[in-house]
């Protein structure tokens, strides 16, 4: 299985936030449901 590394800081300034946030809301995590929880509504704020 191959990864993408993505930085959020330039996510957030390439596509605004609320472009982000939509995609990161997608999110799933099945087998933990904490990141799931962490990337849908916490990593732009972390991020910043």
């Amino acid at each position: 299985m191959d990864y993408i590394e993505l930085n959020l800081l330039e996510m957030l300034d390439t596509y605004g936030e609320d472009k982000l946030q939509a995609v990161l809301s997608r999110f799933m995590c099945p087998q933990n449901t904490d990141v799931e929880n962490f990337i849908q509504s916490k990593a732009v704020t972390f991020a910043r």
